[in-house]
């Protein structure tokens, strides 16, 4: 059995040098501690939308493209993927006046009521194939980023990569004519 090194931890903070304790015990092995550690939430993307062949988006449509500080950058998965994530994400990347967020997979399975997109974006470029899937799994609570939690890790394939469109919004006009 091991022996017992520490007793009455107590720590001021979230670094272990914030912390004090004894070296001297009057503990019991039934009183160990366990622990159970995981990893650091993962930072705070950016996103854009490329195009096609791969290039930046000029329009409010195209495949979602997530990039972190650390520079690992990549598709988002479509695996719970709701029209809120893709409010939110609209939101994020700038799109401040938009009448709806329609999405699809990349292979063109919509899954919105409302989707005006235009179908299987893998298909007519596969050389996008190649970049890597950095985000699964988007769950957002609200339409704001911040309410938003995801997974780097993923079970997906790029048939599942999210091509969004943040539709403007369209103010209507109106004509009078004259009766005749």
């Amino acid at each position: 059995s091991l022996p017992i090194v520490m007793d009455n931890l107590s720590c001021g903070g979230y670094d272990f040098s914030s912390c004090d304790f004894a070296t001297e015990h009057n503990c019991g092995h039934s009183e160990d501690v366990v622990l159970r550690c995981g990893s650091m939430p993962p930072p705070k993307p950016t996103f854009y939308l490329v195009d096609r062949n791969g290039d930046n988006s000029s329009e409010n449509y195209g495949l979602l493209i997530a990039t972190y500080q650390d520079g690992d950058s990549g598709t988002v998965c479509d695996d719970g993927f709701t029209t809120t994530n893709a409010i939110a994400i609209c939101q994020e990347m700038g799109f401040e006046e938009f009448e709806d967020a329609s999405w699809e997979s990349s292979d063109g399975n919509s899954m919105a009521d409302q989707s005006s997109l235009d179908g299987s974006f893998m298909e007519e470029q596969s050389s996008l194939a190649i970049v890597p899937i950095v985000m699964d799994n988007l769950s957002c609570g609200g339409y704001n980023f911040s309410s938003c939690n995801f997974s780097t890790e993923h079970n997906c394939g790029h048939s599942e990569d999210v091509v969004l469109r943040c539709g403007p919004i369209i103010h209507p006009t109106f004509t009078l004519l004259d009766r005749l």
